[in-house]
């Protein structure tokens, strides 16, 4: 689904959190000048990635970290942050970003 990142001015100052329908993400521009988005969803236990720089993320309810050029989890290499592709109309920024899916749910009683 392509959402509306914001404008082009958005990237001047990065890292930063920003909210896309309710959801937090992260906006930073690599040392490359290549604009990067990842959740700012923790794998760990699903807290906010909110302690940003421009070298490490950092997820502070259990210090866990990550690499800010590939969202790539300094305290277990195996996980990392999920990315989503950015890309510009005119002096628009937008992401890719899959849809949520909804759950049924279903309740019995007895």
């Amino acid at each position: 689904m392509k959402v509306f990142v914001g404008s082009k001015e958005i990237l001047e100052h990065t890292p930063k959190l920003i909210d896309l329908d309710n959801v937090k993400y992260i906006l930073h521009v690599d040392t490359d000048g290549n604009p990067k988005l990842y959740s700012a969803d923790c794998p760990h236990q699903h807290g906010v990635v909110e302690e940003l720089d421009s070298k490490i993320f950092r997820c502070p309810n259990h210090d866990w970290t990550y690499e800010s050029s590939s969202g790539r989890s300094i305290n277990a290499p195996q996980a990392c942050l999920s990315s989503y592709k950015i890309f510009f109309d005119d002096d628009e920024i937008f992401a890719e970003i899959p849809s949520k899916e909804k759950k049924l749910s279903i309740n019995y009683t007895g």
